[in-house]
């Protein structure tokens, strides 16, 4: 499985309460990185995630997904 981590953290001073109750320090604003790839390199990722055996994959069934989709 690749776990994309591409985003924007902003430190806030004061925290924030996580849904499960913990207290973060940084906001993660997160971003597809697929757009900033040449149109060859989105194909290929296509087809490998078409082929991709992944649990989720029913829930997530795209690269990026809900809000992160962007391309």
């Amino acid at each position: 499985m690749i776990h994309w981590g591409f985003g924007i953290a902003t430190f806030n001073e004061d925290g924030i309460k996580t849904p499960e109750g913990k207290e973060e320090r940084y906001v993660f604003n997160w971003l597809c990185p697929v757009p900033y790839f040449s149109k060859e390199a989105r194909l290929r990722i296509d087809e490998v995630w078409a082929k991709a055996n992944y649990s989720h994959k029913e829930q997530f069934p795209e690269l990026c997904n809900g809000p992160l989709k962007n391309y």
